[in-house]
C-alpha cells in the first residue's frame, strides 16, 4: 500500500521539478527556438530530461518503499480479532 501511494505521488514531485528546470532554461531554450531548432527537438530536449529524472526516481525509490514498507509491517501489532462480550448495562 506504501508503495502503491509513493509512485502515485511521484508525478506530482516531477511536475514541479520539471516546471522549475524549465523556467529556469527559458532562455537557452528560446535561443535555441531563435537560432532556428526545430520545436520539437527542445520539446525532446525537456521530455528526455523528464524521462530521466523519472526513471532515476523509480530506481531509487521503489527499493526504498519496499523495504520500509516491511519494516512498517513488522512494527504494527497484529489486531486481536476475537469476538468480545459486552455486559449489558442495565
Amino acid at each position: 500500500m506504501n508503495l502503491g501511494y509513493g509512485i502515485g505521488q511521484k508525478p506530482d514531485g516531477l511536475l514541479s521539478v520539471l516546471s522549475e528546470t524549465v523556467a529556469q532554461r527559458t532562455r537557452e531554450l528560446g535561443i535555441r527556438l531563435a537560432l532556428g531548432a526545430d520545436p520539437h527537438e527542445v520539446m525532446r530536449l525537456v521530455l528526455v530530461q523528464a524521462l530521466r529524472l523519472a526513471a532515476v526516481g523509480l530506481i531509487i525509490d521503489v527499493p526504498l518503499a519496499s523495504h520500509r514498507s516491511e519494516d512498517l509491517s513488522q512494527l504494527s501489532s497484529p489486531i486481536d480479532q476475537t469476538p468480545v462480550e459486552l455486559e449489558r448495562l442495565t
